[in-house]
């Protein structure tokens, strides 16, 4: 899993979350969750490559590094982070 985060304006940013649909998570319900706990909105979008990621509004990648292997037992016992990459769990999505 692969968590990104990209400016959209001067102030505003976006977390990218590739990868979820490798643990067998459904990527809707992990947006709706998203949105709920950080009050911002999240959406399942698709890439240019076809692939489906997880959209957060905001800059959350400290917090999802967390959130997430806490929140999802299927990312939990599998789960280690990358420095160079910040990334989280044994399959990458590219």
């Amino acid at each position: 899993m692969q968590i990104k985060r990209t400016d959209r304006n001067k102030r505003k940013a976006v977390t990218h979350i590739r990868g979820l649909e490798l643990f067998g998570l459904d990527l809707r319900r992990v947006a709706k969750r998203l949105a709920g706990k950080y009050a911002c909105g999240a959406s399942v979008v698709k890439d240019n490559a076809g692939q489906e990621l997880v959209d957060v509004q905001g800059d959350f990648v400290d917090d999802l590094l967390d959130f997430l292997p806490k929140e999802y037992p299927e990312v939990r016992g599998r789960a280690r982070v990358r420095p160079h990459f910040t990334c989280v769990g044994e399959g990458e999505a590219n």
